[in-house]
């Protein structure tokens, strides 16, 4: 996913009074925010590309990893859970199967209800690669200290509360 933003608007057009009278601080932050965020989405985007995986896959074998062993999910329960469309989870799980990540099996009660469970080898995909993944999330923040992590935390919790 691309974020096409590029110090957009600038803070010299806003100064020249394109959009009335606005907090210029404010929009610098919320600009440094997103250039913040489009990194962020490039590294995390580029570490699952190395694993032949996207941020959508990775969702999906979360959600299953959550389950029990042998426990299975619907496809429109695993959709929701991400947060994707009906047709996006589709595709999500044609291609786990491919890669050999996931089984999908027919439901025996409904022949059109389908369940998806996690592999041995999408488990041990998961073995492997979380260890990896979590370091990776760990580094992002790792420069600052618990006190300023802490701060993140209530800054970034009240700026979601206020977007919701």
């Amino acid at each position: 996913m691309e974020l096409p933003i590029k110090d957009t608007p600038s803070l010299a057009l806003i100064q020249r009074g394109y959009g009335g009278a606005v907090d210029v601080e404010a929009i610098s932050d919320c600009m440094q925010l997103l250039r913040l965020a489009k990194v962020l989405l490039g590294f995390f985007y580029a570490r699952f590309a190395e694993h032949d995986i996207s941020p959508g896959k990775y969702s999906v074998l979360m959600e299953l990893l959550a389950q029990e062993e042998d426990e299975s999910l619907s496809p429109s329960i695993l959709a929701e859970r991400i947060g994707v469309t009906r047709p996006t989870i589709t595709g999500l799980i044609d291609g786990l199967v491919r890669q050999g990540f996931v089984l999908r099996r027919n439901l025996e009660q409904d022949r059109r209800g389908v369940a998806i469970s996690l592999s041995d080898a999408g488990r041990e995909f998961m073995r492997s690669f979380l260890p990896g993944q979590f370091d990776a999330m760990a580094g992002v923040v790792s420069a600052l200290s618990a006190g300023q992590r802490q701060a993140l935390r209530d800054a970034l919790t009240t700026l979601e509360g206020s977007l919701r």
